[in-house]
């Protein structure tokens, strides 16, 4: 996740903080470290990733932090490589951990199994619910959380970024906040302060050396050059000044093994760091990350940097309803559809609640089985109200998340193909093995203290 060893030789750089330094002003968070964390901390049938994730939300209100929680959406092209990679480790973890338990080694399979899961868009939408019910801002991104995330700051929309992927830094975002504490303590990274660095020298550098070093050393969109760290990278780059003269230096050096690619890929990967699509919460559509200018020789069609879509299904995944991987909406395993309130009366986005950012204006959504319409609701855009009071709504939200029928699909059955997997629920599988009953209702540890005692 994010470039190797980028963060340890920025170390110098990194101050200490309290979020509180941040009152009164709107902070971006990526939503999905949040709810890795809380997948893997604690997976049981009660969601304790969503109160992880909540809990973290509320803190931020108490130091009187507007929090904007940005969620990742669809499979970007670029990343194929990398997500069949990290699919592949997550099957292989769920096998050994499988195996561990099978073996009565408990405590050995535990990391291994929470390793296997993965966090779906149905498990997001949990968390979403929530986000609505405490009137909290949002939005999913149509690809890729970082690139959003950094589009919210450059459009001024979002003070700092909350996140743990060092992505962050190479997308050009200015301030970013790594490893945040219950207790409102973190590391704080400043662009503006790369002048500084002493573990690497990179004064005077541009954005783009910079950039250029990271990929160097390897990134979600292209892996590195057999034996080019990041310590390497930035020698290389303060020599040969640009990447293209690095490469071609490289391909004459007969140590190092340049990919007959490699060139070609590396400025496809830049394209992606540069101008991956995201959404404008002023406009409503797909822009991309900066302006592409007229002399730039790239396809604003290419699928490498996230396929245009249209506005209504640009809208529909923004906020939530349609799954942005499938393309279908959002329906929980087993819920009635009629029995949720009509999502008109859901007010999330337009309230007086003063910690509330509205990134865009309600829309009405009408769902159907088949499709999604939107229209604007001009009467609710011009009132700020919601239709029904936000007891209410609470309440009502509240009552579909303690429904145990409504569980998220978790994906930790390496026996089935990629496919399969999505359209799995195992809360309510019968084939469910009794090692994954065990870890999805967070029972291992408890498990392995009775054997462990019932041994002796």
């Amino acid at each position: 996740m994010g470039i190797n060893r980028l963060l340890q030789k920025l170390k110098s750089i990194q101050t200490k903080i309290s979020i509180s330094k941040y009152a009164g002003c709107t902070v971006g968070v990526d939503a999905y470290c949040w709810l890795h964390k809380g997948i893997h901390g604690e997976i049981t049938w009660k969601k304790p990733y969503v109160e992880y994730c909540i809990k973290r939300v509320r803190m931020l209100k108490e130091f009187n932090v507007r929090p904007l929680i940005v969620f990742d959406g669809g499979y970007l092209p670029a990343k194929n490589r990398i997500e069949l990679i990290r699919e592949q480790k997550r099957q292989e973890y769920s096998r050994i951990g499988r195996e561990l338990f099978k073996k009565g080694r408990i405590r050995e399979s535990f990391p291994f199994l929470k390793r296997g899961v993965d966090v779906t868009p149905e498990i997001a939408h949990k968390f979403i619910e929530v986000l609505r019910a405490e009137n909290v801002a949002y939005v999913v991104a149509p690809y890729e959380a970082d690139a959003q995330l950094a589009y919210l700051e450059k459009k001024k929309h979002i003070a700092a970024i909350i996140t743990e992927d060092s992505d962050l830094l190479v997308f050009g975002c200015r301030t970013v906040i790594y490893k945040l504490e219950p207790n409102g303590n973190g590391i704080e990274i400043c662009r503006d302060k790369f002048g500084d660095v002493e573990e690497i020298n990179m004064l005077g550098w541009t954005d783009k050396k910079f950039r250029h070093m990271s990929m160097l050393a390897g990134c979600d969109y292209l892996p590195s050059i057999p034996g080019i760290g990041i310590k390497s990278a930035h020698k290389y780059i303060r020599k040969y000044k640009t990447a293209d003269k690095v490469i071609q230096s490289l391909k004459g050096n007969n140590k190092v093994k340049v990919p007959p690619d490699y060139e070609n890929d590396f400025k496809k990967a830049e394209l992606v760091f540069l101008y991956q699509r995201v959404f404008d919460i002023e406009t409503k559509r797909l822009v991309t990350l900066n302006p592409v200018s007229e002399d730039l020789d790239i396809s604003l069609d290419t699928d490498y940097i996230g396929s245009n879509m249209d506005e209504n299904i640009a809208m529909s995944i923004a906020i939530g309803e349609i799954n942005p991987i499938t393309m279908k909406p959002i329906i929980q395993a087993k819920e009635n559809v009629n029995s949720l309130p009509p999502y008109s009366e859901i007010d999330f986005l337009s309230t007086n609640d003063p910690f509330t950012c509205n990134p865009f204006d309600l829309a009405e959504i009408t769902m159907n089985r088949e499709n999604i319409s939107l229209i604007e609701n001009d009467s609710l855009k011009t009132s700020g109200q919601s239709s029904i009071s936000p007891a209410n709504k609470r309440q009502k939200i509240f009552t579909n998340l303690t429904d145990k029928s409504q569980q998220p699909v978790i994906k930790c059955n390496p026996a089935i193909n990629l496919d399969e997997m999505k359209q799995t629920d195992y809360h309510n599988n019968a084939e469910l093995t009794e090692c994954e009953r065990l870890v999805t209702k967070g029972w291992a540890n408890k498990y392995s203290r009775k054997r462990k005692w019932n041994n002796k």
